[in-house]
């Protein structure tokens, strides 16, 4: 029978082998990466393409780029298409990020030359159909109305732009002039410019062999396909020292700054019972030992659930169902977020606390039981996400794309699991206090 008094035993665990990855290069210049799996017969082709949302002349031109790529081809139509991948059960969907985008491609590797054809010919002659285009945007802008509405897109919205101000890439949202001003020629202006062998890199994993390589390079590695005279670059942009300052500027009515608190308060147009908060700030680009340091301090602050966050505010006080902090790299820096919803009525509770927490673990010491459980977490995570299997590849693309070696994982593990208390505060009291953290509220004036 067994003893439910008396906890199960825990570890850090090692992260001592991490999948191998090969590089290679097709006879055009595509770089390719290759995870060999054996005990599979699926293969993951993904087509990585720099720019993403940073390059794009108006918001929602890379996102429906992208989501119209596969909807019919010079010789296809998008229902003739969509049968071929049930055919084959193909899987094909795109992701839109910051300052990159890929597609991936999921189909057995006995069915992987006709996919591969299907492949090359939607990257190559997309139709841009005008009736797949309408209904798109009709469905886009039925989804902008019901988030019009939302407190927590809202707050999200209001976040970015407040931190970046609106003409930066990161706040690229949005707005119903957008809708009018979209048109099939900016979709294809977008597609000229992103989708083509020189911004293309490539990362092939599953059960194939070389003849599949092979196979590959000779449909995507034989021409620079594309109009390869565009050679992106994604340069920096700045962002305001004063956050506040810049958006009084442009406010709108229904929003209220308090710059006393590094409160901004948007209004929602309609009556709510709880609002929506993102607080944070922005961080400079982490050298590696800061960001192993700084990744674990967030895991103890709200980056899980048995968090001080969470233990403080949901499990102690009740004040809202779940809370937690996130430290996003992007290209050029890093962006320290929190994000909750609560009751209207606990708002200033909420941020009280909030504040009252970063108060104490830039200023206390934590112990060194706390540190060892938060520790076992986070090795645990990292070893989850570095199974070699399928999934694998989505966190080899980000890597690639934020120009970090995926290897470097070992060395931060080796740092965290040697890291002592003061390694916690000393590194949060360098990037974090409650004066540089803007507080973005959307929902019920309180």
């Amino acid at each position: 029978m067994p003893l439910r008094n008396i906890p199960p035993k825990t570890q850090f665990v090692n992260l001592e082998r991490i999948p191998s990855v090969f590089q290679s290069q097709m006879n055009n210049g595509i770089t390719c990466s290759l995870l060999p799996l054996t005990d599979t017969q699926h293969v993951r082709i993904d087509f990585l393409f720099n720019g993403g949302t940073w390059v794009q002349s108006i918001p929602l031109q890379a996102m429906m780029t992208f989501q119209l790529i596969k909807e019919g081809t010079a010789t296809r139509t998008a229902q003739q298409i969509n049968e071929e991948l049930d055919f084959y059960g193909a899987t094909i969907s795109a992701n839109v990020c910051k300052t990159y985008a890929f597609i991936t491609v999921i189909c057995l590797r006995k069915f992987l030359s006709p996919v591969m054809q299907l492949v090359y010919d939607f990257l190559m002659h997309p139709a841009f159909d005008t009736d797949a285009y309408n209904l798109t945007i009709q469905q886009l802008w039925a989804n902008y109305q019901i988030k019009m509405d939302r407190v927590r897109p809202q707050a999200e919205r209001l976040f970015y732009e407040t931190l970046f101000g609106r003409q930066n890439p990161m706040a690229s949202f949005e707005y119903p002039e957008h809708f009018s001003q979209l048109s099939i020629d900016i979709l294809r202006d977008y597609h000229k410019k992103c989708v083509n062998a020189a911004n293309c890199r490539m990362f092939i994993t599953g059960g194939y062999n070389d003849e599949d390589v092979t196979l590959i390079n000779d449909i995507f590695g034989t021409e620079n396909w594309g109009n390869c005279q565009f050679l992106l670059n994604i340069s920096p942009v700045g962002y305001p020292a004063d956050p506040l300052g810049q958006l009084q500027k442009q406010t709108d009515e229904n929003v209220v700054i308090d710059r006393n608190r590094n409160i901004i308060k948007l209004i929602m147009r309609k009556p709510t019972v709880q609002s929506a908060l993102f607080a944070g700030c922005v961080m400079p680009k982490l050298e590696p030992e800061e960001r192993a340091y700084l990744a674990l301090a967030n895991m103890m602050f709200g980056g899980f659930f048995g968090s001080r966050l969470m233990t403080n505010i949901r499990e102690d006080k009740g004040y809202t169902y779940g809370i937690h902090s996130s430290l996003q790299q992007q290209l050029f820096f890093n962006l320290f977020s929190i994000q909750t919803e609560t009751a209207n009525l606990f708002v200033n509770k909420v941020v009280e606390e909030v504040n009252n927490e970063i108060n104490r673990i830039i200023s206390l010491t934590p112990s060194d039981e706390e540190l060892d459980i938060v520790k076992k977490y986070f090795s645990g995570n990292i070893c989850r996400t570095y199974e070699a299997n399928l999934s694998f590849t989505g966190l080899l693309i980000r890597k690639t794309a934020l120009g970090d070696d995926y290897r470097d994982v070992v060395k931060s593990m080796k740092l965290i699991r040697k890291a002592k208390p003061h390694h916690i505060t000393d590194v949060m009291r360098r990037f974090l206090n409650p004066n540089n953290v803007v507080w973005c509220v959307a929902g019920a004036d309180f």
